[in-house]
């Protein structure tokens, strides 16, 4: 890198130049960025959301809560 390749003070800039890096800044926010080159690594694990059966549930369920249940469920009718 040289002291050449510095850009001047915008201080010292005439108008035209100054306009010319504005456009050159805002072209350059509003460039998309490029995707990574780098190699992503295919073994990455997605979890699969498990569906549970009602019938799985109320086997799990202890024979009080079950009990309760069938009760709320009767007084529901």
């Amino acid at each position: 890198m040289d002291l050449s390749d510095l850009k001047s003070s915008i201080s010292s800039m005439s108008d035209e130049d100054l306009m010319t890096l504005f456009k050159d800044i805002r072209a350059n926010r509003r460039m998309k960025k490029k995707p990574s080159t780098a190699k992503v690594n295919g073994n990455i694990r997605v979890k699969k959301e498990q569906t549970i059966g009602m019938e799985a549930l109320l086997k799990a369920l202890p024979q009080d809560q079950l009990e309760t249940l069938i009760k709320q469920m009767e007084g529901m009718k």
